[in-house]
């Protein structure tokens, strides 16, 4: 029954087109842009923000600019969003559109492209980038193709990383079959999670516990806490837990950009700083989200001129 489903709900083809060595910048900007010319549109999903701007620069010089897109968190909300706009506007008007981000534009977007390129990644992230082609089935049939780059620095990218090594084997062994089929995907994440089974407890530093142990354990049985021998008492340790929990793992500053309001909420927050008022100092904060960017300390220094001391 899944199956029949499946095959009546199938609107595109995933073709592996990963190689030994992998693709070259300008082999993957060459493929992108025959892929544009060809289809109309085209979206190419990476996972670093340095391959997205690096591909962007690359083909804007040799396509007509206004059709040619670029996405990453290195954007502020606002301007995302506008850009989104832009491009959803175009492809309803069978305007041409190449686009490249990273795997923001997975999931949460309802946007429909001819073409879609997707760097090797976990098949969860290349199923949601098959979702962002031929959506609507106005096509017979489209393709999402999956390329591997020459080099791609993603080691602090745990789960990215991971994904892509556990892909990589079951497009080995399901070489030439539908790689989104049920039992493809059943496969991944048997390779993904029950293999990695130690790592799903969340284990906690040693030096935060002071004893080796999970979040799992932390806050559910707690069997490590020996400290309290009452029945009704909660053995928990939602503090030692919290400590140790971090919902995004990076040492990131968020800042405002003069993007539109920006720059106007940018001169009222300076301002209120020196007469403090806290409602309208909360109020300008809650604005300014739509308005900022996260960046680590390096790329903090260096906006603003300062030595990093990382």
């Amino acid at each position: 029954m899944l199956t029949n489903f499946f095959k009546k709900l199938k609107r595109v083809d995933v073709i592996n087109q990963t190689k030994v060595g992998g693709w070259s910048m300008e082999e993957i900007a060459a493929f992108a842009l025959k892929e544009f010319a060809d289809k109309g549109s085209c979206l190419v999903i990476v996972n670093t923000k340095a391959w997205a701007e690096t591909l962007y620069r690359q083909c804007a010089n040799e396509a007509n600019k206004d059709s040619v897109f670029h996405l990453s968190t290195h954007q502020c909300s606002a301007h995302r969003t506008a850009i989104f706009n832009t491009i959803k506007a175009r492809l309803k008007n069978k305007q041409p559109v190449l686009c490249f981000s990273t795997q923001l534009i997975e999931a949460g977007v309802d946007i429909d492209f001819a073409s879609v390129i997707r760097f090797l990644a976990g098949l969860d992230s290349i199923a949601q980038a098959a979702g962002r082609c031929n959506r609507n089935a106005a096509l017979d049939e489209a393709t999402v193709y999956v390329v591997n780059p020459t080099e791609e620095p993603i080691d602090q990218l745990i789960d990215i990383k991971v994904g892509k090594d556990k892909a990589e084997r079951v497009l080995r062994e399901r070489a030439g079959q539908d790689l989104l089929a049920p039992d493809a995907i059943a496969l991944y994440f048997n390779y993904y999670f029950y293999q990695r089974a130690d790592q799903m407890a969340y284990p906690v530093p040693e030096k935060i516990a002071e004893r080796p142990d999970t979040l799992l354990n932390l806050l559910s049985e707690n069997k490590l806490n020996n400290g309290i021998s009452a029945p009704l008492y909660l053995k928990q340790s939602f503090m030692t837990a919290g400590q140790a929990f971090k919902a995004i793992d990076a040492p990131t500053y968020s800042v405002i950009v003069p993007y539109e309001e920006g720059q106007a909420l940018i001169t009222e927050l300076c301002g209120l700083s020196k007469e403090f008022e806290a409602k309208a100092f909360y109020r300008c904060l809650r604005k300014a989200q739509k308005y900022s960017v996260n960046v680590f300390p390096k790329c903090l220094a260096k906006i603003s001129g300062t030595r990093c001391a990382c």
